[in-house]
């Protein structure tokens, strides 16, 4: 099995994400051509911790997951227990074929809105 690149306890969100604000921008324009604004549910696969979640202020759910405990918590303490929210932890993803729409964005997130 390949490697994973383990974010546990890294200082991703605190050092590699201080001043790329043009990679951030980069990534809402990539989006904003790859997803509708609204929708019934989007699943971000690889969504550390959360930093494009803002985006999907449009969708009735936003499914956030991640292979990280931390980023996840870091998710959590950021956007709170909002019902609308769901964080789940895994380790590989089997997606069914039908029902959804897939992504790939600049950092290997997946992107997926469903119908």
């Amino acid at each position: 099995m390949p490697e994973i690149c383990d974010y546990e306890n890294s200082p991703w969100r605190t050092v590699f994400w201080h001043g790329r604000d043009y990679e951030d921008r980069a990534d809402r324009i990539a989006l904003s051509h790859m997803l509708p604004m609204r929708g019934g549910r989007v699943c971000e696969i690889g969504a550390g911790f959360g930093r494009l979640a803002d985006y999907y202020h449009g969708y009735e759910r936003v499914i956030l997951l991640d292979y990280s405990r931390t980023m996840l918590k870091d998710a959590v303490a950021r956007l709170g227990n909002h019902p609308r929210f769901v964080f789940r932890r895994c380790r590989s993803i089997q997606l069914a074929a039908g029902g959804f729409r897939a992504r790939y964005g600049a950092h290997r997130s997946c992107f997926a809105s469903y119908q």
